[in-house]
């Protein structure tokens, strides 16, 4: 099997047929949901790979309400499929940083290429993550000041030791 992936769309047609489509090519689709909450109360318990996220959702919440607390409590890739194409929700979408954003109709080879680069872009996206952490972690603990400076001269990281030192805080410095 290839990744996990969770379906949330508010028609049962397009969500049987997305099941099927993926079904095909080896993913395992471990449930289709039709609103956010449902989707939030499902991730309680289990862990995708990808969720596939319409916009215009059942419930009060709709797809992008939904996408901004699983990318928050989850750190999960969405995937937005959606009919909808206006500025104003493709605003909306953006700054939930998602993974992909499909438009209704599409092809069904369009959803396998957008499923792997999310899958490929969030892998690298976490190792990324976990490097920063450590590198922080390191710089933090390290009883050496370290004073972090851009082009422009202005400080952008100053560590516990570097405070301690100069006894300021880097609220006061930062900048």
């Amino acid at each position: 099997m290839k990744a996990k992936i969770l379906i949330v769309e508010d028609s049962f047609i397009v969500a049987l047929h997305l099941q099927t489509t993926l079904e095909s090519d080896q993913y395992e689709v471990v449930a289709k949901l039709d609103s956010g909450e449902g989707a939030l109360a499902f991730l309680e318990h289990s862990r995708p790979d990808l969720v596939l996220m319409d916009i215009m959702l059942n419930g009060k919440m709709d797809g992008i309400e939904t996408a901004t607390v699983i990318k928050s409590k989850y750190n999960l890739p969405v995937i937005y499929i959606t009919a909808l194409t206006d500025k104003e929700t493709i605003q909306r979408a953006k700054i939930t940083e998602p993974f992909g954003y499909l438009t209704k109709p599409f092809e069904d080879r369009e959803i396998f290429t957008v499923i792997e680069m999310a899958l490929y872009k969030h892998g690298i996206d976490s190792k990324l993550k976990a490097s920063e952490e450590k590198y922080f972690s390191t710089v933090n603990s390290i009883s050496d000041a370290v004073v972090v400076i851009d082009r422009n001269y202005q400080i952008t990281y100053f560590n516990p030791s570097a405070e301690a030192m100069t006894q300021f805080t880097f609220a006061e410095v930062q900048g």
